[in-house]
């Protein structure tokens, strides 16, 4: 909020003339070129078509993910954290994090949040440090996020320590992240090859860095599956706790958000602007609350 209040203010003390010939953008108010299609501070469309560029839906205003497909919305900015990426960036250079996104140690989905939205999974040390944040002061007011990136962190932190999962963060190991990397990304171009219509999921030069590196750290795979193999009498264990887990999960079987008043079975994550804020309940609750209101 005091950012754009910032901007605003800086925008008043701008010439006239200056002020004609730049591009306000009306996500953040920064002002910008006048033939600029995207906005320079976060990438907001200037365009004027308004429309997701891979299945055609209508972006909402503050929009970084599109709600009907999920694509991510702002190129060339981390989708952690935000910010500026180098052409063909295999890691960010602000928050480390791959630009590709993560593969979730727990189910093996592709995330690019700093929780796993398929299975809540903390996967950053940004994700840690809200979980923390959130314990000790599980009754904080916010009334407005600073970005999406927060305002998801927090409302998955939040359903973390809702349904009673523990803190595991894997230390970071680069090669490691990036033969998973892939590994992955050879099962989603052999499935996505088989369609009538492909659509990369990683630019040529992040794809050439994560074959590349993934061919040199293959030496390591008998290594690794050794560690797998002892992994696998520590997960028999856990069975039984992550089927408690479960059913403690089916709980919170969505968040309603405030921006939109709708039910997001996937969280915040599935929200184009959850910065507005939200809470978590079940479908069943949300459609008895909905129709009292359309009684009213």
């Amino acid at each position: 909020m005091e950012y754009r209040e910032k901007k605003k203010e800086e925008k008043k003390y701008l010439p006239p003339e200056e002020q004609k010939e730049g591009k306000e953008c009306p996500n953040c108010h920064s002002i910008n070129e006048a033939d600029a299609q995207f906005c320079a501070e976060c990438g907001y469309d200037l365009s004027g078509k308004g429309k997701c560029p891979k299945c055609g839906a209508k972006i909402l205003p503050n929009a970084d993910i599109c709600e009907v497909c999920g694509a991510w919305l702002l190129e060339g900015k981390c989708k952690f954290c935000g910010a500026d990426l180098e052409e063909g960036a295999t890691y960010c250079a602000e928050c480390g994090n791959p630009a590709a996104g993560i593969v979730c140690p727990n189910c093996g989905k592709l995330s690019y949040f700093d929780f796993c939205k398929y299975c809540n999974t903390p996967l950053t040390v940004t994700a840690q440090k809200m979980i923390e944040r959130v314990k000790k002061s599980p009754n904080e007011q916010i009334e407005k996020f600073s970005s999406n990136q927060e305002a998801r962190a927090y409302f998955m932190a939040q359903k973390y320590l809702m349904i009673g999962q523990e803190v595991n963060v894997e230390k970071r190991d680069e090669k490691d992240e990036l033969l998973k990397l892939k590994e992955y990304l050879e099962k989603v171009e052999k499935k996505e090859k088989e369609k009538k219509t492909y659509t990369p999921l990683f630019s040529e030069k992040q794809r050439e860095s994560i074959l590349s590196t993934g061919k040199s750290a293959e030496v390591e795979i008998e290594r690794q599956e050794e560690e797998r193999r002892k992994e696998e009498e520590r997960k028999r264990q856990e069975e039984e706790r992550r089927r408690k887990e479960e059913e403690r999960r089916r709980k919170f079987e969505g968040w309603h958000c405030n921006a939109f008043n709708a039910f997001h079975p996937g969280g915040p994550c599935e929200c184009a602007d959850p910065s507005m804020g939200g809470h978590w309940e079940s479908y069943e609750n949300y459609l008895r609350c909905s129709q009292k209101k359309l009684g009213n």
